[in-house]
Protein backbone atom coordinates (compact mmCIF):
# COMPACT_ATOMS: atom_id res chain seq x y z
CA UNK A 1 0.00 0.00 0.00
CA UNK A 2 1.84 3.27 -1.02
CA UNK A 3 1.51 5.82 1.48
CA UNK A 4 -1.02 9.10 1.21
CA UNK A 5 0.70 11.79 -0.35
CA UNK A 6 0.78 15.15 1.31
CA UNK A 7 -1.52 17.01 -0.83
CA UNK A 8 -4.29 14.73 0.71
CA UNK A 9 -3.48 15.97 4.57
CA UNK A 10 -5.24 18.13 6.60
CA UNK A 11 -1.91 20.05 7.94
CA UNK A 12 -1.08 20.91 3.91
CA UNK A 13 -4.88 22.24 3.51
CA UNK A 14 -5.15 23.82 6.42
CA UNK A 15 -1.63 26.01 6.04
CA UNK A 16 -2.62 26.54 2.98
CA UNK A 17 -6.24 28.35 4.16
CA UNK A 18 -4.00 30.15 6.23
CA UNK A 19 -1.64 31.46 3.95
CA UNK A 20 -4.38 32.97 1.72
CA UNK A 21 -6.32 34.68 4.94
CA UNK A 22 -2.71 36.34 5.81
CA UNK A 23 -2.04 37.43 2.20
CA UNK A 24 -5.71 38.22 1.89
CA UNK A 25 -5.40 40.87 5.47
CA UNK A 26 -1.76 42.30 4.12
CA UNK A 27 -3.57 43.39 1.16
CA UNK A 28 -6.68 44.80 2.61
CA UNK A 29 -4.75 46.65 5.33
CA UNK A 30 -3.24 48.82 2.08
CA UNK A 31 -6.90 50.38 1.75
CA UNK A 32 -8.72 50.08 4.93
CA UNK A 33 -7.30 49.84 8.77
CA UNK A 34 -9.44 48.25 11.83
CA UNK A 35 -8.83 49.27 15.30
CA UNK A 36 -9.94 47.77 18.71
CA UNK A 37 -9.76 49.68 21.68
CA UNK A 38 -10.59 48.48 25.49
CA UNK A 39 -9.45 49.94 28.97
CA UNK A 40 -9.75 49.23 32.51
CA UNK A 41 -8.82 52.02 35.35
CA UNK A 42 -5.73 53.59 34.56
CA UNK A 43 -4.76 51.31 31.69
CA UNK A 44 -5.51 51.15 28.06
CA UNK A 45 -4.75 49.21 25.27
CA UNK A 46 -5.28 49.39 21.75
CA UNK A 47 -5.07 46.65 18.81
CA UNK A 48 -4.98 47.72 15.28
CA UNK A 49 -4.12 46.83 11.41
CA UNK A 50 -3.20 48.96 8.71
CA UNK A 51 -0.62 50.12 6.38
CA UNK A 52 0.75 46.50 6.51
CA UNK A 53 1.57 45.97 10.10
CA UNK A 54 -0.34 45.08 13.12
CA UNK A 55 0.28 47.27 16.20
CA UNK A 56 -0.17 47.14 20.16
CA UNK A 57 -0.05 50.56 22.29
CA UNK A 58 -0.56 49.86 25.67
CA UNK A 59 -1.43 53.60 27.25
CA UNK A 60 -1.35 54.08 31.54
CA UNK A 61 -2.68 57.23 32.81
CA UNK A 62 -1.04 58.42 35.78
CA UNK A 63 -2.87 61.46 36.52
CA UNK A 64 -5.81 58.89 38.08
CA UNK A 65 -7.75 59.33 34.71
CA UNK A 66 -9.75 56.47 34.83
CA UNK A 67 -10.39 54.60 31.20
CA UNK A 68 -13.60 53.03 31.90
CA UNK A 69 -14.26 49.05 30.81
CA UNK A 70 -15.40 49.52 26.97
CA UNK A 71 -14.18 47.45 24.33
CA UNK A 72 -15.22 49.38 21.16
CA UNK A 73 -14.14 48.54 17.40
CA UNK A 74 -13.51 50.43 14.08
CA UNK A 75 -13.01 49.58 10.52
CA UNK A 76 -12.13 52.77 8.71
CA UNK A 77 -10.54 53.73 4.51
CA UNK A 78 -6.84 55.40 5.22
CA UNK A 79 -6.40 58.78 5.19
CA UNK A 80 -6.18 60.30 1.77
CA UNK A 81 -6.17 56.80 -0.47
CA UNK A 82 -9.16 55.76 -1.99
CA UNK A 83 -9.51 51.92 -2.35
CA UNK A 84 -8.49 52.02 -5.85
CA UNK A 85 -5.16 53.70 -5.18
CA UNK A 86 -4.24 52.23 -2.36
CA UNK A 87 -0.96 50.68 -1.09
CA UNK A 88 -1.27 46.95 -1.65
CA UNK A 89 1.45 44.95 -0.37
CA UNK A 90 3.46 47.61 1.33
CA UNK A 91 6.76 46.72 2.93
CA UNK A 92 7.33 48.23 6.18
CA UNK A 93 10.58 47.88 8.51
CA UNK A 94 10.09 44.38 10.08
CA UNK A 95 9.78 45.13 13.87
CA UNK A 96 9.37 48.52 15.43
CA UNK A 97 8.71 49.86 19.09
CA UNK A 98 8.55 53.06 20.94
CA UNK A 99 8.05 54.32 24.37
CA UNK A 100 7.06 57.62 25.64
CA UNK A 101 6.38 59.09 29.21
CA UNK A 102 5.22 62.62 30.17
CA UNK A 103 4.35 64.04 33.57
CA UNK A 104 0.21 62.69 32.60
CA UNK A 105 0.96 59.29 30.45
CA UNK A 106 2.82 56.56 29.91
CA UNK A 107 3.19 55.11 26.97
CA UNK A 108 4.37 52.14 24.98
CA UNK A 109 3.78 51.01 21.17
CA UNK A 110 5.32 47.79 19.35
CA UNK A 111 4.27 47.31 15.58
CA UNK A 112 5.02 43.63 13.55
CA UNK A 113 5.22 44.02 9.32
CA UNK A 114 2.55 41.76 8.06
CA UNK A 115 4.84 40.34 5.63
CA UNK A 116 6.96 39.02 8.70
CA UNK A 117 3.97 37.38 9.82
CA UNK A 118 3.22 35.82 6.39
CA UNK A 119 7.10 34.64 6.19
CA UNK A 120 7.11 33.28 9.86
CA UNK A 121 3.88 31.28 9.11
CA UNK A 122 5.04 29.69 5.57
CA UNK A 123 8.57 28.93 7.00
CA UNK A 124 6.70 27.16 10.21
CA UNK A 125 3.97 25.44 8.21
CA UNK A 126 6.40 24.35 5.05
CA UNK A 127 8.57 22.88 8.32
CA UNK A 128 5.97 20.89 9.60
CA UNK A 129 5.36 19.55 6.21
CA UNK A 130 8.63 18.33 5.56
CA UNK A 131 9.43 17.22 9.48
CA UNK A 132 5.74 15.23 8.67
CA UNK A 133 7.14 13.55 5.31
CA UNK A 134 10.05 12.69 6.86
CA UNK A 135 8.68 11.08 10.11
CA UNK A 136 6.65 9.28 7.63
CA UNK A 137 9.26 7.83 5.66
CA UNK A 138 8.24 9.79 2.55
CA UNK A 139 11.47 12.03 1.97
CA UNK A 140 14.34 10.47 0.58
CA UNK A 141 17.43 10.88 3.07
CA UNK A 142 20.62 12.19 1.33
CA UNK A 143 23.54 10.38 1.66
CA UNK A 144 26.45 12.32 3.24
CA UNK A 145 29.59 12.49 1.60
CA UNK A 146 33.41 12.33 2.89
Amino acid sequence: MSPRPFHRSRLFWLGVLGSLFLIWVWWDSGAKGTMVQWGRGEKEHEVWLGDGVVGWQGTTHLDGYSAGSDLTGHRYAMLNQDEEKAVRFDFPPALSSEAETTETVRTKEVEVALWVIVVCHAVAWLGMVLWWQRRKGRVAMVPQGK
